[in-house]
């Protein structure tokens, strides 16, 4: 017992006075300053023992590994760290005795730093006991040293050292305590929140013993049982360190696809099965007579327990150094937006035509997504290359939120780190002459119309144009273009000379008439083509009286000839009589001026009543009767011809 105790009062003062010398030297200035590292992650210390430096992506990490003290100058933008403190992990006892306790364990993220030096101690492994060759001895682990990190702004933070395995005494105290000797003895304490306790040792009869396990940041140290030693307690996860980071570094314990710090260590055994080291870099016990497995450097964990070697004991396994472990974003500038006419300031203007779509395509001097927001976004898209498009404008019609065709959006870069640049553009939307566009009497491409003959009036066509203040003029061309005219001012067409049915003009003489309408605004033009046809409507047939030339004689031909408006056939008669040989004359001419001639020759003298009737070809005119003309019939004064 007086042993046991004076060991523990040992154990207590030699953690006492690890803390006072770690507190001592992160105190002291820093006597000069190296680099360390390539770009973008070179890092100023004032010592690279043991210094590693990494880079991955948009991240570097920094791990000092020495059991020593450094001083760490924050590179120059950096204000936000992830802290990995681990500290030195407790020794194995010797002699089936119990494994060493990891050491304490504290995780920061997004830990806020200032410019200032840090100061960083990095605690070593306690030993291992020792290795005795006779007697019924034996002896127990150290305790892990602590580490520390202070300054820059970072609150002193102390991961204990782990507490050593123990043989005869009572388990070391610590982040996390070693775990229990060969006879039931008692277990130290552990630190809240930075480990657990060691597991109890158990006598399996009364010369076989075996050692506890020692307790991990993650669990507490598996006690020993009839079976054997019990296993170290698991460690802790550290989710930010990447399996390649860690290989890289050269820290820490991957496994299950985790990288794992701080594991207890196993406990030894003389009979049955030896502890397993926790994953974190906890050493194996044994159960023969082989010395401890040392826990893995710059992992925090607990040495394995050492074997029985005949009378005496094989050493136990030293405990794993501590690390500390630093990862920060090496970009800290958000990206450099380039807009429209090189700007990379917070603003850029642009000015597009009513009905383009394309805007601009934006870059940056990064990788970066880009996004949109702001008041008229919703007009916009933006591809992951950056092009920006809006939908179609009207500059008549604007729908931007000031309803003065000025659209604002904002243009987003955001990195890889998530920084993020915004850019405020508007786009003006500036006016384009458009074409006019006939609108009356019809709209469309083309104007169908029937016009009854004798009419010279036909509509007035009209326009529209979105811009405002523009004036029309009109008109023609086309096949029939000749036969019309069009008021270049007003748009009111209208035949040239009035049409008639009977006589058409157009091109293929069939009253079907075809141009087309032009209007134009000075600039641009819309056409339409008119299409119309005349139509014969009911007229009045007019027969003039019957006229003949000259003296007329008995027996001797004349002609007898009347003057009409239209076709048809003419029957002459005299004295009420038709003539034999004018029963059905046809008439000569065309349009509205046609005539019909009986040739006739007078049977008797004296005087006579010569008229005629008309029956006309088209069912549009009326059929007709002359008026009766008295002609004189006189004798011949010659030989009958």
């Amino acid at each position: 017992m007086k042993r046991a105790g004076l060991q523990r009062r040992k154990s207590l003062l030699g953690a006492l006075l690890l803390v006072v010398s770690t507190l001592t030297v992160i105190n002291q200035p820093v006597a000069s300053a190296f680099s360390v590292g390539s770009s973008p992650c070179v890092q100023t210390v004032d010592s690279t023992a043991g210094v590693s430096v990494f880079q991955e992506g948009n991240y570097c990490y920094v791990a000092f590994k020495s059991t020593r003290t450094y001083a760490w100058t924050p590179p120059t933008g950096v204000t936000s760290i992830n802290l990995l403190i681990v500290g030195g992990g407790g020794g194995g006892g010797a002699r089936h005795a119990g494994g060493g306790g990891a050491g304490g364990l504290i995780n920061l993220t997004a830990q806020t730093i200032s410019s200032s030096n840090i100061s960083i101690a990095v605690g070593g492994g306690g030993a291992g006991g020792p290795a005795t060759s006779s007697g019924d001895a034996g002896s127990e682990g150290s305790n892990g040293g602590n580490s520390q990190v202070a300054g820059g702004g970072i609150t002193t933070q102390i991961a204990y050292g782990g507490g050593g395995g123990a043989w005869a005494a009572t388990s070391g105290s610590g982040a996390s305590s070693g775990g229990g000797g060969c006879c039931g003895q008692q277990l130290g304490a552990a630190v809240a929140g930075q480990g657990n306790v060691g597991g109890a040792g158990y006598t399996i009869t009364n010369s076989l013993w075996a050692g506890g396990g020692g307790g991990g940041f993650g669990a507490v140290g598996a006690a020993a049982t009839s079976a054997g030693a019990g296993s170290g307690g698991i460690g802790g996860d550290i989710a930010w360190i990447t399996s390649t980071a860690q290989s890289a570094l050269n820290v820490g314990h991957f496994v299950d696809s985790k990288v794992y710090f701080a594991g207890g260590g196993g406990g030894s055994s003389t009979s049955g099965t030896a502890g397993s080291g926790g994953k974190g870099g906890g050493g194996a016990g044994v159960a023969n007579t082989s010395a401890g497995t040392a826990g893995s450097a710059n992992t925090g964990g607990g040495g394995g327990g050492g074997g029985m070697n005949g009378s005496g004991a094989s050493k136990g396994g030293d405990g794993g150094s501590g690390v500390v472990v630093i990862r920060y974003i090496w970009d800290v500038t958000a990206p450099v937006i380039t807009g429209p006419n090189s700007a990379t300031g917070a603003t850029s203007t642009k000015s597009i035509a009513e009905g383009a779509t394309a805007v601009h395509t934006f870059a940056a001097n990064e990788t970066v997504i880009w996004s949109i927001s702001g008041t008229d976004s919703s007009f916009f898209s933006i591809t992951s290359g950056g092009v920006l498009t809006i939908s179609v404008r009207n500059f008549e019609s604007p729908q931007d939120s000031g309803g003065d065709n000025t659209y604002v959006v904002a243009i987003g870069a955001t990195d890889s780190v998530n920084l993020v640049s915004t850019q405020t553009l508007t786009v003006t939307i500036t006016n384009v002459n458009e074409a006019p566009i006939i609108s009356g009497p019809s709209g469309g491409e083309t104007y169908t119309v029937s016009i009854a003959e004798n009419s010279s009036s036909i509509a007035t066509f009209t326009g529209s144009d979105v811009d405002a203040g523009t004036t029309f003029s009109w008109s023609l061309s086309g096949t029939d273009a000749g036969d019309f005219s069009i008021v270049s001012g007003t748009g009111a067409l209208s035949f040239s000379v009035s049409p008639d049915f009977e006589a058409p003009t157009d091109f293929d003489n069939n009253n079907i008439y075809t141009f087309v309408v032009t209007v134009s605004d000075g600039a641009l033009v819309d056409t339409q083509t008119v299409t119309i046809t005349v139509t014969g409507v009911n007229e009045t047939s007019i027969l003039g009286d019957p006229t003949t030339s000259g003296t007329l004689y008995k027996g001797v031909a004349t002609s007898v000839s009347v003057s009409l408006n239209a076709a048809g056939k003419v029957r002459f008669f005299v004295g009420g009589k038709r003539i034999a040989n004018c029963l059905s004359v046809p008439t000569l001419g065309s349009g509205s001026n046609y005539t019909a001639t009986c040739n006739w020759k007078p049977a008797v003298q004296g005087r006579q009543i010569l008229s005629a009737s008309f029956t006309p070809t088209s069912n549009t005119f009326t059929s007709a009767t002359s008026s009766k003309v008295t002609v004189l019939i006189v004798k011949r004064s010659g030989t009958r011809s």
